[in-house]
């Protein structure tokens, strides 16, 4: 099937090129080794523009380590006004990020095609997000913002035995700074469009000889660029704070200690998302209680709805059609999302000797989120969502890192134990003016732990230096409780925002013969324990100082888990497991003065027993609900690339490109449905970006100035397998920054730019589908952002 790329697109692209973590500069290097260091410090580069990855839980030069990465310094972050998680999408391939469905302060992440299905505690990630080497289990309040940050990776493939269980398709690192014996620091201020405001700041305080704090904060804010037209509100606003302490002790040259400390706070206000491309299931007769059947949505077959409920596509033609003037919405209530966050994570770092290094990370992390939402953006709603999540962590890993035979062997070896307590409740209709139905409740209490052992090596031997051979195992044992109720209360109890489960009018639970179970004893409890084990070898051989070709094979699991909307005993369903073949190779070269920089892989997957949601009959009369099953088996394919040219002194022009292409092998939902003939859940096609930047020393003038910009395009996809699933759209951005650093040769730096400067009106999607009517979840496309920021620094 051929492919498209828009026109606006090919002629952006000439002048503006996105700077990725594949987008490393390429200048010829000298050094070989990494410095010794702290074993997982970014930072620390053996020479000035080279950039050192912790990928392997060790600081090694990018460009030797045999893994797929994506190396976004603090310096790239700020030149491709990468802000939030969902900025990292425009500047890598193969990577799509999504708002979650309870809020646009929780992240949807899938890489090379593989996704989460379900945003609830019953279901984990499949990508996993690390804040300083600590798992974030719940990606709820994960998009308030980056701030002094000193390093994003992404890791591609399974990486299961360093990092653990839910890393199958990969994993988003997040390294902050750290203090350092010099009294520093800086002040941001931006301002833009949209009454877009941003103040970000640090401070770094040597207190004494042993201790440094290092203070950073940020507070931002911006309008909404949707107007509802029942309250004359303003939706899809940005409404955060945070701030994070380190303190660094360092009693001796062997010991380092940082405790960070970090609190975060989101409000805002969000359109719970629309329907793109709904159709009627023919399954489902088009009538009174079925209305989901009837229902078409923008993007939408040709064709005409149930004329009972012809108000509907009208309505969601209009909404279409209005995006020439801006979004505008009605609604009965105006939507809201809330998010609090504490994490608190101690890291120590014990060198017992030159070749020996003890290591332990512990963590507690505490998050409190809210929303109430309402979908579809209709006067007459879709759905909406009142929920509440709390949920506790605890984390401990205890790490040696050692070389070991004349430094021929370099093993990373460990324990880590994870603990997580929480409930989660929420209320949810569907059409509930037009069916006057009471609201479904549900509320869920997990309880869940894992332990895991690992070990990894690489072996270089002395008689053939150019190659590695690198080998790991890991051993994770998990254990999930889960305690449910649920049932319906009144729409008036919805309707003003009211919570309370003891509004329930009954129990929905059911027992073994399909009976009701009484209020009085409305739950039930289940638990399951899992083990499985993942493993990875890889080869790599330098074929000059600045070439490398490798081949990997690897083994990812997620973790098994509960259906928490069930209203049976709640069901369980396995853990799913990745094999993972690739192969690829890294080059870093001068050619007649011009530095290159071509990285490129390819990679197979076979994904088994996939946590599939699926639709399923219940009851009599028959009743229809969604849950997780392990439906399916999968095959994916695909490969990435990224060139980066420095051509001239200052300059920089680079590139990726990503391709992602699978199928079921096994597609059995357990429903009588169909077997599907495509796969695509998270999955665009192809994904592409360039990006072009010029620095200019001012010489007299004093300072530098700085020209950057860069352009990024995807094809459509769902986020769902659920039949029958349409593609969304397909998406493009492009991004410009002008700085000028040290301003005649003051403390300052002044800086112009544009976020989404192609103001392209249309959607994006997000998690929120609606399994009846198989239309894909969207959200308005933000507005383009322009402004200027003006930073001191001391």
């Amino acid at each position: 099937m051929s492919r498209k790329f828009p026109l606006k697109s090919s002629i952006f692209a000439i002048a503006m090129l996105p700077v990725a973590a594949h987008a490393e500069q390429p200048a010829p290097q000298e050094s070989g080794e990494t410095p010794d260091a702290a074993p997982s410090d970014p930072r620390t580069a053996s020479e000035p523009g080279e950039i050192v990855v912790t990928a392997r839980r060790r600081s090694e030069r990018l460009q030797d380590v045999p893994i797929t990465i994506a190396a976004l310094p603090a310096e790239t972050l700020a030149k491709q006004n990468i802000t939030d998680t969902r900025d990292l999408q425009i500047n890598v391939p193969s990577l799509t990020v999504g708002r979650s469905a309870k809020g646009g302060n929780g992240n949807y992440i899938a890489l090379r095609g593989i996704g989460g299905n379900e945003t609830l505690f019953g279901q984990d990630q499949t990508v996993g997000l690390y804040l300083n080497e600590v798992p974030l289990a719940r990606q709820d309040g994960s998009n308030i913002g980056f701030y002094d940050i000193a390093s994003v990776q992404i890791l591609y493939g399974p990486q299961g035995t360093l990092f653990g269980r839910n890393t199958v398709a990969g994993a988003v690192t997040y390294t902050t700074e750290r203090p350092s014996d010099s009294f520093e620091g800086y002040l941001k201020v931006e301002a833009g469009s949209y009454d877009h405001r941003r103040l970000t700041g640090a401070i770094n305080i040597p207190v004494g000889e042993t201790l440094a704090l290092r203070v950073a904060g940020q507070l931002r804010r911006r309008d909404g660029f949707i107007t509802e037209l029942n309250s004359g509100r303003s939706l899809g606003s940005q409404h955060s704070e945070a701030v994070r302490g380190t303190l660094r002790w360092a009693p001796s040259d062997t010991v380092t200690n940082d405790l960070i400390v970090e609190y975060s706070r989101a409000d805002q206000r969000d359109l719970g998302g629309l329907v793109y491309g709904a159709k009627a299931i023919s399954a489902v007769p088009c009538t009174t209680g079925r209305q989901a059947a009837c229902f078409y949505g923008p993007g939408a077959p040709s064709g005409a709805a149930d004329p009972r409920y012809a108000n509907w596509p009208t309505v969601a033609a209009a909404l279409a059609l209005n995006l020439s003037d801006g979004p505008v919405v009605a609604l009965p209530t105006v939507p809201k999302s809330r998010d609090r966050a504490l994490m608190i994570t101690n890291i120590t770092d014990w060198n017992l000797s030159d070749t020996v290094t003890l290591r332990n990370i512990a963590a507690y992390r505490n998050i409190k989120a809210y929303s109430q939402l309402t979908g579809a953006g209709l006067a007459d709603p879709v759905s909406r969502l009142l929920a509440r999540l709390e949920q506790k962590q605890y984390t401990e890993e205890l790490q040696v890192q050692a070389k070991l035979f004349d430094r021929q062997v370099e093993l990373t070896a460990g324990g880590f134990y994870f603990k997580e307590t929480g409930t989660e409740s929420s209320s949810s209709d569907s059409f509930v003016s037009a069916l006057s139905l009471p609201i479904a409740t549900s509320y869920g209490e997990i309880d869940n732990s894992s332990r895991s052992l690992y070990a990894q090596a690489t072996y270089r031997p002395d008689w053939l230096p150019q190659a590695s051979l690198t080998s790991g195992f890991r051993r994770t044992w998990d254990r999930r409780a889960l305690t449910i109720s649920s049932g319906t209360r009144t729409t008036t109890a919805f309707v003003d925002g009211s919570y309370d489960l003891g509004d329930q009018l009954n129990c929905s639970l059911l027992d073994a013969n399909n009976v009701a179970l009484p209020l009085s004893a409305c739950s039930l409890t289940n638990s399951a324990k899992y083990a499985k084990s993942t493993y990875l070898v890889t080869l790599d051989y330098k074929l000059a100082r600045d070439i490398l070709v490798y081949g990997t094979i690897s083994r990812g699991y997620r973790s098994g888990g509960f259906n928490v909307r069930e209203l049976f005993l709640p069901s369980s369903f396995r853990p799913e497991t990745v094999n993972n073949k690739e192969v690829g190779f890294k080059s870093r070269v001068s050619l007649g003065g011009v530095g290159v920089q071509l990285n490129a892989n390819y990679w197979e997957m076979d994904y088994k027993d996939t946590q599939t949601v699926v639709i399923f009959s219940f009851g009599s009369p028959p009743r229809t609900g969604t849950r997780i099953t392990n439906a399916a088996s999968e095959n994916l394919r695909g490969w990435e690339a990224s060139l980066t040219l420095e051509p001239w002194r200052g300059a920089s022009i680079g590139g990726f490109v990503g391709h992602v292409s699978g199928e079921f092998l096994q597609f059995d939902p357990g429903n009588g449905a169909p077997v599907q003939a495509s796969r695509d859940a998270g999955a665009p096609a192809y994904s592409w970006g360039l990006n072009a930047s010029q620095t200019i020393d001012l010489g007299s003038i004093g300072g530098e100035l700085t020209v950057s910009g860069n352009y990024y395009y995807r094809d459509g996809a769902t986020t769902t397998t659920i039949t029958p699933a349409r593609k969304g759209p397909s998406y493009d951005q492009a991004n410009f920054r002008i700085e000028w650093a040290r301003v005649a040769d003051s403390n300052f730096d002044l800086a112009i730019f544009g976020r989404d400067i192609l103001d392209s009106r249309g959607y994006i999607p997000n998690t929120s589908t609606n399994p009846f009517t198989g239309g894909l979840g969207v959200d308005f496309r933000p507005p383009a952002i322009y402004g200027a920021e003006l930073t001191y620094n001391f």
